[in-house]
């Protein structure tokens, strides 16, 4: 068994999710992760890893927000001084309360790893390694508008790109603000999250926000392309929880996944991409042909 915790979860996450493939590997086992929202009880979850057998097989799980049920927490507790040893890696997102037993049990025992927020120059020096489109007062900038969170960083490094993309030869310093803390980046998530949630009036409507005044069409059509694919990803794998997305998108998207058909999803793909050429070639008005191909979503 194992805790982690802290407020740097992208490298909390991405420690435990190391150490429970380790400890699968060491016994041919599967890494099965589980947010506690999806285990009804104490033996459901004891039943799953003691599946594990010393002749190989079974599983390990990594379990996600155990303090978030203090029934079952109370059983894990308990559960520590009859088996340290068990295939149980838990994960939490944040800091856990200091009076928790399992957390002072667990440090005890020297079976916990705390990850703190990093510094000023360590976020802003790890942020600038991530792309190459960010000089360190860009990242800092970036950090001063959004904060330390890795995952958050990452995202919004992705929208940039998608961004410089769309609009070859524009300085990043100039837009930045309205890229990243802006209107135009509220815009786009509720555009994104209005869609996949079935609001495709709302949609449009942030759309046509977001276009009133600047040229948004090739970023609208980019952060569509990039949503289309992180739904096929969570359709196509069993495990959604698998990918190397953020825990926290994934959870959002997962819904959205099953509720789309294969079939639909390469309609969207094709009706972009006929989308995208004809505003190139000005067979169609850019505003008209996103509406339309929003509210045929």
């Amino acid at each position: 068994m194992f805790l982690f915790t802290g407020p740097d979860n992208y490298e909390s996450w991405n420690s435990a999710l190391s150490f429970a493939n380790d400890v699968a590997a060491r016994s041919a086992a599967t890494v099965v992760r589980l947010d506690i929202e999806d285990v009804s009880d104490w033996s459901q979850l004891r039943q799953r890893f003691d599946s594990l057998s010393m002749f190989g097989g079974g599983e390990v799980v990594l379990l996600k927000r155990l303090h978030a049920d203090s029934a079952i927490l109370s059983q894990v507790n308990d559960f520590v001084d009859k088996d340290p040893n068990a295939p149980l890696i838990i994960w939490e997102p944040d800091d856990v309360d200091g009076r928790s037993k399992l957390l002072n049990k667990m440090k005890k025992k020297q079976l916990h790893k705390h990850f703190p927020e990093p510094s000023d120059k360590e976020i802003v020096t790890w942020a600038a390694k991530q792309t190459k489109i960010l000089s360190a007062a860009d990242a800092a900038q970036l950090i001063q508008m959004i904060g330390k969170n890795k995952w958050k960083i990452l995202s919004e490094i992705q929208k940039i790109e998608l961004w410089l993309q769309a609009n070859p030869g524009q300085k990043l310093q100039t837009h930045i603000k309205s890229i990243v803390s802006g209107e135009l980046a509220t815009s786009i998530w509720q555009m994104l999250d209005n869609l996949v949630s079935g609001n495709k009036s709302k949609a449009v409507g942030e759309m046509l926000a977001m276009g009133a005044t600047e040229d948004v069409t090739q970023y609208v059509i980019s952060m569509l392309q990039r949503e289309l694919v992180i739904l096929s990803q969570i359709k196509s794998t069993p495990n959604p929880a698998a990918l190397e997305l953020s825990p926290f998108v994934v959870k959002k998207r997962t819904r959205a996944a099953a509720a789309i058909s294969w079939d639909k999803l390469k309609n969207l793909a094709r009706a972009l991409m006929r989308l995208e050429f004809a505003i190139k070639t000005g067979k169609i008005e850019p505003e008209w042909g996103l509406t339309m191909y929003l509210l045929s979503w």
